[in-house]
């Protein structure tokens, strides 16, 4: 049983009775993992100390988190993302009931080759030392490679884990969350652990500007666990464990690595800047307002408008009817029931893009981005009837559907699929005649709206899309869909996101 890495994106766990699986870590490609000599050396050589039978149960469960993580990735829209981290919690936490730190402690101490620091580690604190746990002792230094070493069966793990939700976390939070994986693991309530907590806890002093951050919608009192997750997730499970003059630590890289996201914290979360800086001072000593009235976060649109579009949206029919008041009434109502078991679904661009698309005329397209969850779905909604009322059917499965990334080796082709016909693009340049000048490239780039369609089919052919879509719907759209309910992409996609285009500027022309 080990693990070996082949790449910087790749690596191959090995059962030991001649059965290997690959693991994507291309996450990790930004950290320092490539650049660690033998990154497994110590968890390999402990589990070859392992009798053959634990071995084999830690490969068992291996096996069961990669079945949760490709099951996911293609099989049945049941799976959310909810469902896929209970089942990551559990496998994790079976993994490291198999691995006791204890013993993974004692194995090093034996047989570990890891190299400390010759120099610059206390034996005992100093008595005057006002914030000791800033200061590592040796002991401390034990946990931490203790720790780190501990990590490293995580690797693969997190690998595949995070490149599934990134897309729905975002790359401020993705550590965040993928950090919850070891929410009931031996790991979360060792003393290493907690050490390392109380260490990034004290990092964080008054003068840490966490205005941003917490604009942003996380709390100061949860900076300290976010910047916990990101340690443990980008530094210690890939980090070098070897002590050197060129690389440092683990402390000092830790160190170095806290300092500067604190640092550069206001600037990772947007960036924000004061109303009124030369009166803060005084408003401050007069008690005229909060710290974070001193602040304005960057809002395109205000609060007022904000709310009036999450209360207009809710009225599904309403906002149909207006645009095309043809629609039959029973399109409007399953689309409407369709969205009801997908409070969880995770929205993306091309999902707004097509209800600032489809919507205009009774929702403007700057407010699609303000709305809430609830009210999104419900603009998806009313995209989907119009969508299946015009025939669009292939693009009003799309708009309720899930993506999901695809892996490296299954990329989808976009090739052909690109091309728009002639006809099409001669309709087009007749509703939009701007085409905007190039002289970097000595001639003209196509009209804008030729470029919104490309730009927004290579978004759903870069991904794979399956169906939430209920039996009723699918049924409406007339279009056969599998058991694992993935939506393949017809050959003419990209034409009927601008026949679709050209049908909505046509509908704005006065009847002849």
């Amino acid at each position: 049983m080990r693990i070996e890495q082949t790449d910087k994106g790749t690596c191959l766990l090995h059962s030991g009775t001649g059965v290997s699986s690959a693991w994507n870590v291309s996450v990790f490609e930004r950290t320092r993992y490539s650049g660690v000599d033998d990154v497994f050396r110590d968890i390999n050589g402990y589990w070859s100390y392992l009798s053959a039978a634990r071995q084999q149960r830690i490969w068992r469960v291996y096996e069961s988190i990669r079945v949760a993580l490709d099951n996911y990735n293609s099989i049945e829209e049941a799976m959310t993302l909810k469902t896929l981290g209970d089942l990551m919690i559990e496998g994790v936490c079976a993994l490291y009931k198999e691995m006791p730190l204890a013993e993974l402690e004692q194995w090093l101490r034996l047989y570990g080759k890891v190299v400390y620091p010759a120099t610059g580690l206390r034996k005992v604190h100093d008595p005057d030392d006002p914030m000791p746990d800033r200061t590592y002792l040796v002991a401390d230094y034990q946990g931490l490679v203790l720790l780190t070493t501990a990590l490293r069966p995580m690797v693969p793990i997190w690998g595949e884990y995070i490149r599934l939700i990134k897309q729905g976390t975002g790359s401020l939070y993705k550590e965040y969350i993928a950090m919850r994986l070891l929410g009931r693991s031996s790991i979360v309530e060792s003393p290493a652990f907690e050490r390392l907590r109380r260490y990034i806890e004290c990092s964080i002093t008054r003068e840490t500007d966490t205005s941003a951050a917490v604009i942003a919608g996380l709390s100061r009192s949860e900076i300290p666990e976010w910047l916990l997750a990101v340690v443990t997730v980008r530094r210690m499970s890939v980090g070098e464990v070897d002590a050197s003059e060129e690389s440092g630590s683990i402390i000092t890289n830790i160190y170095g690595f806290v300092t500067s996201t604190l640092n550069d914290l206001n600037k990772k979360f947007g960036g924000i800047k004061e109303k009124y800086p030369e009166d803060n001072a005084s408003n401050a000593d007069e008690g005229g307002g909060s710290m974070l009235e001193s602040y304005r976060p960057r809002q395109r649109v205000s609060s007022g408008d904000t709310t009036l579009f999450n209360v207009a949206i809710t009225d599904i029919e309403n906002h149909v009817l207006q645009t095309d008041p043809t629609v039959p009434p029973h399109l409007i109502q399953i689309c409407t029931q369709n969205i009801a078991h997908l409070s969880s679904l995770n929205i993306t661009k091309h999902h707004m893009d097509m209800v600032k698309w489809v919507l205009p005329s009774v929702l403007s397209p700057r407010a699609v981005p303000s709305l809430y969850q609830e009210q999104l779905l419900c603009a998806l909604a009313a995209t989907q009837a119009l969508l299946l009322h015009w025939g669009f059917n292939e693009l009003a499965l799309w708009v309720t559907s899930e993506g999901r990334q695809p892996d490296a080796h299954n990329v989808a082709s976009l090739g052909a699929k690109m091309r728009i016909s002639p006809e099409l693009i001669e309709r087009l340049n007749y509703f939009y005649p701007y085409i905007f000048n190039s002289h970097a490239n000595g001639g003209k780039k196509p009209n804008q709206a030729y470029t919104d369609i490309i730009t927004l089919a290579q978004n759903i052919l870069t991904n794979h899309w399956y169906s939430t879509s209920i039996e009723s719907v699918i049924k409406e759209s007339g279009i056969s869909i599998d058991a694992s309910r993935r939506l393949k992409p017809s050959a003419n996609l990209t034409e009927n996101l601008a026949a679709l285009v050209v049908h909505i500027n046509q509908r704005k022309e006065p009847p002849l």
